[in-house]
């Protein structure tokens, strides 16, 4: 019943089910690959991309610098008018009810004319004709879910820049109409760490056949490995 919902469109290729060297699977090219200094982060990846070999895909890098320019639209554009918009009548009347860090984001939404509404739509625009080659190398992205861990700490220190970090890999998501599935990938000293599989829309079941396979192959590896946390 919603108005922005859509009829599933037939996915094609199914590359979660496809045979050893058939899929292609691409990653982030190593400047591309920003961890934010955490080295763990970027040891787990690097495993988690070998991981992916072992499950017999073909694993090449790809240019994502689209998807990292159009991430940088959702907070920087007019996109968070949206935001504003769904909690307006509420922020403008009980202001000093929210959480400091979501009022000052929140509030940027109600600073952005029309015009600069059209700008960032034509700049999406360009930027969705960009990303589209993505597709053409490739069946499936990776990429880290989150990039680094932040603790407490940091977190309260600056809750808007360490956001903005989280939000790394996975900000460009909606705006380029991407479907995607978080997928564990083993641990980071005693935390979870996970991997994105990206792919375009209407790619749920492919995406979810791969997610399947990836974590019983994970399974299968910690039960080797007599390693029970892994699972």
């Amino acid at each position: 019943a919603d108005a922005y919902s859509r009829p599933a469109q037939p996915h094609g290729f199914d590359f979660g089910l496809a045979a050893p060297g058939v899929a292609r699977v691409g990653v982030p090219l190593p400047d591309q690959l920003n961890f934010f200094g955490n080295g763990d982060y970027a040891k787990a990846f690097a495993d988690a991309a070998s991981h992916a070999r072992s499950l017999g895909l073909d694993v090449v890098e790809v240019d994502i610098g689209p998807l990292l320019e159009t991430a940088r639209l959702l907070y920087g554009g007019p996109w968070v008018a949206e935001r504003y918009q769904a909690i307006r009548d509420f922020i403008d009347a009980q202001p000093d009810a929210l959480f400091p860090a979501t009022r000052e984001i929140t509030l940027q939404g109600a600073k952005p004319l029309a015009a600069d509404a059209f700008a960032a739509q034509y700049q999406l625009k360009a930027l969705q004709k960009e990303a589209a080659r993505i597709w053409q190398q490739v069946d499936v992205l990776i990429t880290p879910t989150v990039p680094t861990h932040p603790s407490i700490d940091e977190m309260l220190a600056e809750p808007i820049a360490r956001n903005t970090e989280l939000g790394e890999y996975t900000n460009y998501m909606n705006l380029l109409d991407c479907a995607a599935v978080a997928v564990p990938s083993g641990f980071v000293r005693d935390l979870p760490f996970g991997v994105t599989l990206v792919a375009p829309a209407h790619q749920d079941v492919p995406l979810l056949h791969l997610a399947h396979r990836w974590q019983q192959a994970l399974q299968g590896r910690a039960a080797t490995l007599g390693a029970s946390n892994w699972t």
